[in-house]
């Protein structure tokens, strides 16, 4: 049923085996989900994945020109780390679902941290204490099931690729 060409069988398909809690098919219906070619079916997929609270391993990919500054704003807001393959990475845990902001909490904050848009997923950290600084995330689904995109950084000129797998 999950491979129906009719999308609304193939979203019922995934809906009950979601619904089962049982953590095989859940995690079946979320990869088969998170590869269709149907944006709503990938939104749905997306949705009962993140409602699993799971921490997320975003990857940036770094210029060979990056800004002497980014460094230590992305560290300040994301406390990401800078490997030196010359990628950036960060973690970002799911919050509960604020159904009146239509977007998933950041953990332990009252703000926004993803927001599901038609294509993808919209991402932002705020750094702690109100310091005004952040970082946003746009990334938008690919054929393999990866999101990518871009991140840009308070005060840092330019966007930097990005990168997300959420499917193992």
């Amino acid at each position: 049923m999950l491979n129906d060409p009719d999308p609304a069988r193939s979203r019922a398909a995934m809906e009950l085996m979601i619904e089962s809690n049982e953590p095989q098919l859940v995690r079946l219906a979320i990869d088969h989900g998170l590869l269709s070619a149907t944006p709503e079916v990938r939104a749905y997929a997306l949705r009962a994945f993140l409602d699993t609270r799971p921490t997320l391993l975003v990857q940036v990919t770094l210029p060979d020109d990056v800004p002497e500054k980014f460094e230590g704003h992305f560290r300040h807001v994301t406390d990401g780390t800078i490997l030196s393959n010359g990628t950036a990475t960060y973690r970002l845990n799911v919050g509960m679902f604020h159904a009146e902001k239509n977007c998933y909490l950041e953990t332990g904050h009252d703000w926004c941290g993803i927001a599901i848009t038609p294509d993808g997923v919209a991402m932002s950290t705020r750094a702690h204490g109100n310091s005004g600084r952040w970082t946003y995330t746009n990334l938008t689904f690919q054929d393999s099931g990866q999101l990518a995109g871009s991140t840009t950084v308070w005060d840092v000129p330019g966007g930097f690729t990005t990168s997300l797998t959420l499917t193992p």
